[in-house]
């Protein structure tokens, strides 16, 4: 058996179960060949389910044969999100969406529940290394299902959203995932209040981080410039670590930059599998304008 395995974020998201396996239906013995890639729509790596609650794709291209899709959840409502293991795939070819099928004999998806609080983000993994064909050049797009729970005491007092569904694309040209890489929450942040940071480990050991954060901004000309520290900024420079699931927590922009204008920008830390941490994670991040709140004037002022 061989069931989907969730990377699960320390105090982010517990597995609850749910009920009883499901299984799958297995595939016809002579399965037509895979149809032919077609370029399709523009994918769409985001969904949103909700007010305040997004599924995300870590990439949206991927190169052949990828097995490791990485999704982020981000819950900014006020509501715990309840999210199954089932997950479906399906390709796009001759102008519509065939669904994909599983190797036969072993796919099993246990009916178990990821929780995730309000105001925090998550991951999880969606092994296509389950399908009964390597994913080739091509549309593609996975669904599941979400809930989002009105009271966490009583789990039956439930209120259904609509599932998740997001669109990546196959490519030659396409990287395959980091092994480290940074999701921000809340996006788009403020510039003066603290960015709140996960810090995505899919490779299922404890890694070492530099905590260093290097910030970069996009200017006009497409182009990254560094971001001067404040003066009185210092750092120790020793390295420390990280558990295989991740860790969250925040960085303070005012504190080490001063207050980030509007923009687009990317947060960059050195990390590896040792203390020399050779690799790098980054994440990009929008910072929004500020809220102008005011009252009217007084007539005569």
């Amino acid at each position: 058996m061989k069931p989907i395995i969730p990377v699960i974020l320390a105090l982010l998201i517990a597995l609850t179960a749910c009920g009883q396996p499901q299984a799958l239906e297995p595939p016809a013995a002579d399965a037509a060949p895979a149809p032919p890639a077609e370029s399709g729509p523009d994918p769409v790596s985001v969904c949103t389910v909700a007010e305040g609650i997004t599924f995300s794709l870590l990439q949206s291209v991927y190169p052949p044969g990828v097995e490791r899709l990485t999704m982020v959840m981000d819950n900014r409502s006020d509501f715990e999100l309840c999210q199954g293991e089932y997950v479906a795939f399906q390709q796009y070819a001759g102008g519509q969406w065939q669904t994909l099928a599983y190797a036969a004999g072993d796919v099993l998806f246990r009916d178990v529940a990821r929780i995730l609080q309000p105001h925090r983000a998550g991951q999880f993994t969606i092994d296509a290394g389950l399908l009964a064909r390597p994913l080739e050049e091509g549309l593609y797009r996975v669904s599941g299902d979400a809930q989002m729970w009105l009271n966490s005491e009583d789990p039956a007092l439930h209120e259904p959203v609509p599932g998740w569904q997001v669109e990546f694309r196959v490519a030659a040209e396409a990287p395959p995932e980091p092994d480290y890489a940074l999701f921000i929450h809340g996006q788009p942040v403020s510039g003066m209040e603290p960015i709140q940071i996960v810090f995505l480990n899919s490779t299922g050991e404890q890694a070492h981080v530099l905590d260093i954060p290097h910030l970069e901004r996009m200017t006009e000309g497409g182009a990254w410039e560094d971001v001067p520290y404040r003066e009185q900024v210092g750092f120790c420079g020793t390295p420390s670590t990280m558990p295989p699931g991740g860790r969250i927590w925040s960085e303070d922009p005012a504190a080490l930059w001063g207050t980030l204008e509007p923009g687009l920008y990317r947060l960059r830390y050195a990390v590896g599998p040792t203390e020399k941490t050779e690799g790098e994670a980054a994440g990009q991040f929008t910072v929004g304008a500020p809220e102008v709140c005011g009252l009217p004037l007084a007539e005569g002022a």
